[in-house]
């Protein structure tokens, strides 16, 4: 999987594989259709989006030990508003026609107390649940609802 926009790593995957794994880190609550254009022309090959994800300012307020200083993730205020990201962006990958698909970075949050995990990444809502495995439940349902629906909504953005 790439995480670097170079045209030279594009070509060179896009011989051997059936599609591209690229780390999608916009920072923007959709894909730049250009940028994803272009990697899509560089390597002849269909895109999936191997990582992505946002951050909820509101975590840092709950008492879990999170900060959002790490990780390169958009953040927005609240988990609920996670949840319209995760849609917005889903759709926009969609209605794109080149991505074949994508992965939420993680499922849970790190846990501060393993110390052999890179201390870096732990400081940030990145998981779909808490390190208790309690799920962020506002921003969940928004992703179950894009899910569940998301062959009837390629169907509809294909005609």
């Amino acid at each position: 999987k790439l995480d670097t926009h170079n045209r030279s790593m594009f070509r060179s995957i896009g011989r051997y594989a059936d599609a591209i794994g690229y780390d999608y880190y916009p920072n923007a609550f959709t894909p730049d259709r250009m940028v994803v254009n272009e990697w899509y022309k560089w390597g002849g090959k269909p895109l999936m989006n191997a990582e992505w994800y946002a951050k909820g300012r509101d975590a840092c307020d709950m008492g879990l030990d999170i900060t959002n200083v790490a990780g390169v993730g958009y953040e927005v205020a609240t988990q609920k508003d996670r949840g319209y990201y995760y849609q917005a962006f889903a759709l926009s990958m969609l209605d794109s026609n080149v991505f074949v698909g994508w992965q939420w970075l993680k499922h849970k949050h790190n846990d501060p107390r393993h110390l052999s995990q890179n201390l870096e990444k732990i400081e940030a809502n990145k998981g779909i649940y808490k390190r208790n495995y309690e799920p962020w439940s506002e921003f969940l349902a928004m992703v179950k609802e894009l899910n569940i629906n998301v062959y009837d909504l390629t169907e509809y953005m294909d005609k």
